[in-house]
């Protein structure tokens, strides 16, 4: 037990944390590993005393399986399925849709389904195994002081005592009914949908399940239907307005619902739920000293499988800022960019969840018709195939405002693989020991100036590299060859950055991956000395 815990169980001593995350769900345990691994000192609060026991979020896609390789959890810490295909179904027209969800983005898989207890417990191992993080269970948050130099966190431990946490930032980890959220003001905008969904889970379904993702998109009872691991499925059902929970949840009823899937089966249930779903989200990520993440900033509809994703793109952007925000002159800078860059992105995500709801939930059959029609028709088309079948109608990461220097024209054209405030490509590279490796893992924690087919330390002076390792920035190489010599160099294995028409070039990249600045040559020792001046 760590001097934390221990005195959490004495006489309600003070706690020293430069970070305190209130709330320990997937969100909250993802945040806790990553500013483990960035050596910030953190202290979670959860008034729970163990994960719970049930499948809910079920989606993973190529983004969030990037976040938590990122912030350091193996591939094989839980157990995923890789899903192919999104089929969606129309009662009167047949499939008329089908995304095409095989292969991989970034070198990670497009779609996979996970059982979200598995994913807690490989996080919580994760940021147990971290001298920097300390969990708090069984602890409940009752308020905050925020003072001009830090924040001071009220809270009540197990034994009925409280304390208090000295901190500099807080993070409201806590869900949609967010006590962080109420505390500074700031109320969701958006909507509830009017109709209930029961959410059906079965398990022991090992060669009885679908290998896909299927939407029955039928207006007297539209039904998502996936496999999970573990030999689980799930289905969601759209409550009639005249139905109540009571009734959707009765055994019979069940089973009556899942008859055209069983066939006289024998099914073993491992929860059953009603819920509403909601497209909100916050009017503000951050107030100060505070910041949301997760459901407590923004709630997506589930039809696009993006609200654990959408929570997980929050941790990856907002964990750097806090430790350079610790150690920085004007934080002001760093911290205001995770509102202006989450919050727009979060809000389009929130977008085409809605749309989805419109296609997956029409209100008769005349629009059943017209809108799936029109969809399988347009599917047909070159120009419009490529866009509803490869996902190319999701968002990407990529910001108008935020901490990086806005470029135009030559340099943030599709003349480099890279765009100012747009997330690099993650890409297979091979080390000076012949070790192939996916980029992200090349660059770790820091930023990275980053040459393309030239070697920035043989050009800048000394003083200025001095200045950018203080700030734990690596300076690395890309190129069409390996130089052995250069054990900061890198080999593009498939040319996809470089042996361009206009190598060499270089760019910064920010610990995310959102590229800061691409610049020539002669305009390096200017550009990085912005960004150190920034970030110092």
């Amino acid at each position: 037990m760590d001097k934390i815990q221990k005195n959490q169980h004495q006489d309600g001593a003070a706690i020293q944390a430069d970070v305190v995350i209130v709330g320990y769900g997937p969100v909250g345990a993802a945040l806790a590993v990553y500013l483990g691994k960035l050596g910030v000192s953190t202290v979670v609060v959860e008034k729970n005393s163990d994960i719970l026991p049930m499948p809910r979020a079920i989606a993973l896609d190529n983004e969030a399986l990037r976040v938590l390789q990122n912030i350091g959890l193996s591939d094989d810490s839980f157990e995923k399925i890789t899903i192919n295909h999104v089929r969606m179904y129309c009662p009167f027209l047949g499939k008329f849709g089908e995304l095409n969800t095989s292969g991989k983005i970034d070198e990670l898989p497009k779609l996979v389904t996970f059982y979200q207890p598995d994913l807690e417990k490989a996080l919580r191992n994760k940021a147990s195994s971290s001298s920097d993080v300390h969990v708090l269970l069984n602890t409940e948050f009752i308020s905050f002081d925020e003072q001009p130099d830090a924040i001071h966190v009220a809270i009540r431990n197990p034994a009925g005592v409280n304390q208090t946490i000295h901190a500099q930032y807080l993070v409201g980890a806590d869900g949609a009914s967010s006590k962080i959220r109420s505390s500074i003001g700031f109320d969701f905008r958006g909507a509830s949908y009017c109709e209930d969904w029961l959410i059906v889970d079965a398990k022991n379904r090992q060669g009885k399940s679908i290998d896909h993702v299927e939407f029955i998109c039928d207006p007297k009872r539209p039904t998502p239907h996936m496999p999970a691991p573990g030999g689980r499925e799930r289905w969601e059902f759209m409550l009639h307005a005249n139905e109540t929970r009571e009734e959707m949840e009765n055994p019979e009823k069940i089973q009556a619902l899942l008859q055209p899937w069983m066939s006289g089966q024998d099914i073993e249930i491992e929860r059953q739920a009603v819920y509403r779903f909601h497209a909100r989200c916050c009017e503000r990520f951050q107030k100060g000293r505070v910041f949301l993440v997760g459901d407590a900033a923004h709630i997506t509809p589930p039809f696009v499988g993006q609200g654990l994703v959408a929570g997980l793109r929050d941790i990856a952007n907002l964990g750097w800022k806090l430790k350079f925000a610790l150690k920085a002159e004007n934080a002001k800078e760093i911290l205001d960019s995770y509102d202006a860059e989450r919050r727009p992105h979060a809000a389009k995500m929130i977008q085409l969840a809605k749309g989805m709801g419109l296609m997956v939930m029409p209100k008769n059959k005349i629009k059943a018709i017209a809108v799936h029609g029109l969809i399988k028709s347009l599917s047909k088309f070159p120009l419009t195939k490529h866009y509803l079948t490869e996902l190319k109608v999701k968002p990407q990461i990529r910001y108008k405002n935020g901490f990086f220097q806005p470029k135009k024209g030559y340099w943030n054209s599709t003349k480099t693989n890279f765009e100012v405030g747009k997330q690099a490509d993650q890409i297979l590279l091979k080390n000076s020991k012949n070790q192939i490796f996916k980029s992200d893992d090349c660059w770790g924690d820091s930023f990275i100036l980053l040459g393309i087919d030239v070697d920035p330390a043989t050009l800048l002076n000394e003083g200025l590299q001095h200045q950018w390792k203080v700030l734990g920035g690596k300076i690395l190489t890309v190129s069409t060859r390996l130089n052995h010599q250069n054990l900061n160099g890198f080999m593009d294995i498939e040319q996809k950055w470089a042996a361009k028409k206009n190598s060499p070039y270089l760019v910064i990249l920010r610990p995310d991956g959102i590229a800061y600045n691409i610049f020539e040559i002669s305009e390096m020792t200017r550009s990085l000395a912005l960004c150190i001046n920034q970030l110092a």
